[in-house]
């Protein structure tokens, strides 16, 4: 428990809270092409609010449920 960042073999990385291990509490995923989602997470799965924000900067609400996108 508590906050740190994760690096995957692809580029992108995750920085936030984690919980039992896994992602859970706020974080953020940091894509490679330079994409971002902030956003709420809960065991490794984005869940609740968040923000997707492009490398252009352009940003969009979006909502999960259990990983999914609703």
């Amino acid at each position: 428990s508590g906050h740190g960042t994760y690096f995957l073999k692809s580029g992108n990385r995750y920085e936030g809270q984690w919980a039992h291990g896994k992602q859970s509490g706020h974080g953020t995923y940091f894509f490679k092409s330079g994409d971002r989602y902030e956003g709420q997470y809960k065991n490794r799965e984005r869940h609740g609010p968040g923000v997707y924000v492009h490398a252009s900067g352009k940003s969009e609400k979006r909502a999960y449920d259990n990983g999914k996108q609703i």
